[in-house]
């Protein structure tokens, strides 16, 4: 029977959730002057928040569109401003472009006023610059990418003939490509003042929304900009009515919010739900205990739960504030949030005005406007909010690993630090392997039994839950140690390295200790018990394993070793050499990076300084006896060597079979050089007698590519070029015969 030993930790406790506006996880303001501002904020695919507005850069509030991008924390990532020194440009509306970066859309402040473009990378590096628009004034608020990968922009303008001679405005649509071509321009409206604020690209064209001669304004397009519909909502309290934002639901149809004005008393915000056809279902307008405040909505998002949540700003007797407002889907109030603007209170954080508000994939409320930190510089408002459910978070466990062994008779605590987002009280359950256990913070389990054993935890709010498990092996020993502690390591060639490890084990076992290396040079074992020390004499991925064996049963541990260095490979490979006397023997070392500019070469005979600054030595040895050849490398302020004994002797022949006395006794085929190469490269081979050679070039597949030399040849260093000019992109073999001795080597062609 198992024995477990219970430990209480600590008590818990409940609260109940109400229907109350999310807490901020933080707030920010960015910039150096209170007039800087953000108009709107967009969720990138990396999952950073992407603002655009105006930077104030000159005295008179004169300054410069604006793009800043930070990452899910506020932490600045990127800060750039775009236009015409003197000029003063600001940024509506941005898009993340299919593919990377951004395109930013707003207007210019020339005289008349331009819509002002901007296509960016996704490190804010200038693309293009653009502005559009004809001899009035003209203005973007909303940008998309179509799916076609070109760019609608929507605002208004004064540029078309008919506005021109009345000095009315016209809602304005400008299709233009990736380049910033325009496609084509369309105007529409026919009263003065008419102007789009938000668009959505739907199945066959484009809805736009914004206001008509006061009233709220819907209008359909197909895809090349021709009226389909258009639609006036009125809101029998207000005489002034215009939608500022335009959603798609995802129970169809679209939603719109805006603001419902009694000019000049009062006004308040109003939201209308569409069908698909734009045909309007229902439309609500949220009055306040307060007379004379106007209230506005002008960026709407659709929540989990199908409702609605929508930003904007209020205007009490005195000053701004930003506001927040949460609906169900049906339009009813569920919680509002008014944060008082600057000179409303010295607060923490002022908030004159929300602009525009995202939800991350996490559910995270994101909103930007104009407003103030204390603890921060500038206006640009950025403000990051808690989901308004979600489950609570386990962000570390106790143990750490959740799989791992120990001793029959050990006793192992075990705890979880759990968050919630939204401060609720948090219920833990504690199970081994399937039977409740506790229902404390924390448990402590005595395991006094071989075998494996689950433990689990569940950290509840009252709705939603997280957990973790372990699984715990009781055995009869294991590795609990082991040096170095990071499975992966990256060192230079010729570096010795420690291994170590340590075993717990149960009274009365014996133990066997194998080492093993895989990789370079080879897979073999090599001896040692609980510590070994490995010399890596070769670049490249090498793996060292230690494993510890008792009846069949293998505890093992292993590192990864990346061995770096200049020399990637020499010849010849052999670090120790023998040959005949009057042998003439060629040494290379080949780089990482052949074309380095910084690459030097040393070459050292017995200590003593050989000629030449080359990758390539020839050496004679016409005296017998012991030769050292050293090959210092160096790049940069890095250096390697490759270090060679050749032991020189007189020429001899043992065998029996006055055949074989006819073969070379040291023949060598260098590895090409460059390798792989697309044009040519160098085959060099060493003869140390005459003989008749062979030299052919095959494919990967063995067929007989090419005769590169056939004749009869005297002993010593032979050279020649291979060309690619016929050759595709491709692994060759380069094979050397003389007389009966074979020997081959690779080479790679690329295109």
């Amino acid at each position: 029977m198992k024995k477990i030993l219970l430990v209480i930790a600590a008590l818990l406790f409940a609260a109940i959730a109400t229907a109350q506006p999310p807490r901020d996880q933080w707030a920010h303001t960015y910039g150096e002057r209170l007039n800087d501002f953000f108009w709107d904020v967009y969720c990138t695919e990396e999952g950073n928040l992407a603002c655009v507005g105006k930077k104030v850069t000159e005295q008179q509030n004169r300054g410069d569109a604006w793009l800043l991008v930070a990452n899910e924390h506020g932490v600045e990532i990127i800060n750039e401003v775009y236009g015409v020194e003197g000029v003063t440009e600001r940024f509506h509306s941005l898009v993340e472009v299919d593919g990377g970066g951004f395109l930013m859309a707003g207007y210019s402040y020339s005289q008349p006023s331009d819509v002002f473009a901007v296509r960016a990378e996704a490190d804010g590096e200038e693309i293009w610059a653009r502005e559009y628009g004809g001899g009035g004034s003209d203005n973007c608020h909303a940008v998309i990418e179509l799916k076609d990968g070109n760019f609608l922009l929507a605002g208004k303008s004064s540029s078309a003939p008919d506005s021109l001679a009345m000095g009315g405005v016209d809602g304005y649509l400008l299709k233009i490509d990736p380049d910033g071509e325009v496609i084509w321009e369309r105007w529409y409206g026919s009263e003065r003042t008419d102007c789009f604020f938000a668009m959505r690209e739907v199945d066959d064209g484009i809805l736009l929304a914004g206001c008509s001669n006061g009233s709220g304004w819907l209008l359909k397009t197909d895809e090349e900009g021709e009226i389909e519909y258009q639609r006036l909502i009125e809101e029998g309290r207000g005489a002034y009515q215009t939608f500022y934002s335009l959603i798609s639901c995802r129970g169809g149809g679209f939603f719109a919010v805006g603001m419902s004005a009694n000019i000049p008393d009062e006004s308040w915000e109003w939201v209308v739900r569409f069908d698909e056809d734009g045909n309007p279902i229902w439309q609500n307008i949220y009055e306040r205990d307060n007379p004379g405040y106007g209230y506005t909505a002008l960026c709407v998002i659709q929540m989990p739960d199908e409702g609605f949540l929508f930003v904007g700003r209020v205007a009490p007797e005195v000053g701004w504030g930003g506001l927040m407002t949460r609906t169900d889907a049906a339009g009813n109030l569920m919680w509002s949030r008014d944060i008082p603007g600057a000179n409303r209170g010295e607060l923490d954080l002022n908030a004159n005005t929300l602009f525009s508000v995202v939800i991350t994939p996490e559910e995270f409320i994101v909103a930007c406007g104009h407003g103030h930190s204390r603890e921060d510089d500038g206006g640009g408002l950025l403000i990051k909010c808690v989901p308004e459910r979600s489950a609570p978070l386990i962000i570390q466990t106790y143990p750490e690993e959740l799989e791992f062994d120990i001793l029959p008779g050990d006793t192992i605590q075990f705890d979880v630090d759990a968050v919630d987002l939204q401060l609720d009280s948090l219920f833990y359950v504690w199970e081994l392997d399937g039977e409740e256990i506790s229902t404390d913070t924390c448990v402590t389990v005595l395991f006094e039994e071989f075998g494996d054993f689950s433990t689990f935890v569940e950290v509840s709010d009252p709705e939603l839950a997280d957990s973790a498990r372990w699984v715990t092996h009781v055995t009869e020993f294991y590795i609990d140690e082991f040096s170095p502690e990071s499975s992966e390591l990256e060192i230079l060639r010729n570096s010795s390295v420690d291994f170590t490890h340590h075993t717990r084990t149960i009274e009365g076992l014996e133990l066997e200790y194998r080492w093993e290396h895989f990789g370079r040079g080879g897979n073999f074992e090599f001896e040692g018990e609980d510590s070994i020390r490995f010399n890596f004499e070769l670049t490249g991925e090498h793996i060292i394993r230690a494993s510890v064996i008792n009846n069949g049963e293998i505890e093992t541990v292993a590192w990864d070793v990346n061995v770096r260095s200049i020399v990637w490979w020499w010849w010849p490979h052999d670090l120790a050499l023998s040959v005949p006397v009057d042998t003439t023997m060629v040494f290379e070392v080949f780089p990482f990076n052949p074309e380095s500019d910084s690459l030097e070469y040393t070459w050292f005979l017995n200590n003593e300084v050989q000629n030449g600054n080359a990758s390539i030595i020839e050496i004679l040895f016409s005296e017998i006896g012991e030769y050292e050849i050293i090959a210092y490398v160096q790049e940069g302020i890095e250096a390697d060597t490759v270090r060679w004994t050749v032991g020189v002797q007189e020429r001899s022949f043992t065998a029996d079979d006055a055949d074989l006395a006819d073969l070379p006794t040291s023949l060598v085929l260098y590895p090409a050089s460059p390798n792989p190469f697309n044009s040519t490269t160098i085959i060099r081979y060493f003869l140390p007698k005459a003989g008749v050679v062979t030299l052919k070039l095959f494919d990967i597949r063995g067929c007989l590519i090419s005769n590169l030399t056939n004749k009869l040849q005297k002993a010593g260093l032979y050279t020649l070029e291979l060309r690619a000019d016929n050759l595709s992109a491709g692994v060759y073999l380069i094979q050397l015969q003389v007389n009966e001795y074979t020997t081959t080597c690779k080479t790679v062609v690329v295109k």
